[in-house]
C-alpha cells in the first residue's frame, strides 16, 4: 500500500481569543541560524521548542510558520506535535521542508507556537521575525486606479480616485504609512497617513485622493510614492508611480476601405 503525504498552505485571519494566557512562552530556536536572515536555498530547517514549565503528557503544540512573500502575498504553514510521556522534559522538534522556505524568498517570516494543555488557558509564544534571502531595497510602487495608458483624466474622476498599496514584507501592527502625491522634485501637494492595525496586516491598503488634488496638476506629471515607518525606527521608501494628468482624447479611426468599390462606386452585382 502506498502512502502519500499531503501538506496544505492557506491564508487566514487570526482572531484574539479571550481565553489566552497573558504571559508569553519562550520563542523557538532555529538550528544553524546566524543573524536574522534565513537562506532560501536550505532543504529544511529544524525548529526547537525547549521544555516549558508544567510540561505534561498530552500537551499539544501548534507551530505557525507565516510570512509575506516578495510580492507581499501572505503565506502560512502549520504543524502539530503532541507530548508523549517520553517527550516530557525534552525539546519538541519541528522540521520545516525547503518548499516552505523557498516560497518566502525575498520576503519576511514570523514563527511562533501555541500550547494547549488540559485545564490551562491557551498560551502563546514570543515570535521570531526573520528575513528570507535578499529583500527588495524598495517597496512596490502604489497603484493609482482610473489610469488609461498611464494617463489620468481629471474629468473622468471628478470625485477623486483610489491609491492602492500591496502588502509588503515585514508588515506589522503599528507601521505608519505616509502617502505623497505631487510633482517630482517639488514638495508634495497632498499627503496622508495611515496606521496599520492588527486586522490589516497582510491586506491591501488604500488611500483616497480628492479630485481637486488631481485637477491642480492638469497638463503635468504626478509622482506618487509612500514611506513606511516601522516601530523599530526603520524607514522604507517605495518605488514611484508616475502618471500624466491630461484629458484622454480618442483619436478618430481611418475609414474602412471597400476593395470592390472603384472610384467610390460599388456595382450592384458586387
Amino acid at each position: 500500500m502506498n502512502t502519500h503525504e499531503v501538506e496544505f498552505c492557506y491564508r487566514m485571519r487570526h482572531h484574539v481569543s479571550p481565553c489566552v494566557a497573558s504571559e508569553l512562552l519562550p520563542a523557538v530556536t532555529i538550528d544553524s541560524l546566524e543573524g536574522t536572515v534565513l537562506d532560501p536555498s536550505l532543504g529544511k530547517v529544524v525548529i526547537r521548542v525547549a521544555p516549558y514549565p508544567d510540561m505534561a503528557c498530552g500537551d499539544q503544540l501548534l507551530l505557525s510558520w507565516e510570512g509575506l512573500d516578495i510580492e507581499g502575498f501572505a503565506y502560512q504553514h502549520e504543524m502539530v506535535r503532541h507530548v508523549s510521556e517520553a517527550q516530557v522534559g525534552k525539546d519538541v522538534i519541528f522540521v520545516i521542508k525547503g518548499m516552505h522556505i523557498a516560497a518566502l524568498d525575498g520576503g519576511s517570516l514570523e514563527i511562533h507556537w501555541k500550547l494547549r494543555s488540559a485545564g490551562v488557558e491557551l498560551a502563546l509564544s514570543s515570535p521570531v521575525q526573520l528575513s528570507v534571502g535578499d529583500t527588495r531595497s524598495q517597496l512596490l510602487a502604489p497603484i493609482v486606479e482610473g489610469l488609461i495608458g498611464g494617463t489620468l483624466d481629471p474629468a473622468r474622476v471628478t470625485e477623486g480616485t483610489l491609491v492602492v498599496l500591496q502588502p509588503y514584507a515585514r508588515m506589522a501592527v503599528g507601521d505608519r504609512i505616509t502617502l505623497q502625491w505631487g510633482a517630482d522634485a517639488l514638495p508634495a501637494t497632498f499627503s496622508d497617513c495611515l496606521k496599520v492595525e492588527a486586522f490589516a496586516v497582510a491586506e491591501v491598503l488604500s488611500f483616497w485622493v480628492d479630485g481637486a488634488h488631481i485637477a491642480e496638476h492638469l497638463g503635468g506629471e504626478v509622482v506618487v510614492r509612500y514611506r513606511v515607518e516601522q516601530s523599530d525606527g526603520t524607514v522604507r521608501e517605495s518605488e514611484a508611480a508616475r502618471i500624466l494628468v491630461t484629458p484622454f482624447l480618442r483619436g478618430e479611426l481611418d475609414a474602412p476601405d471597400v476593395l470592390e468599390a472603384e472610384d467610390g462606386v460599388l456595382l450592384k452585382e458586387d
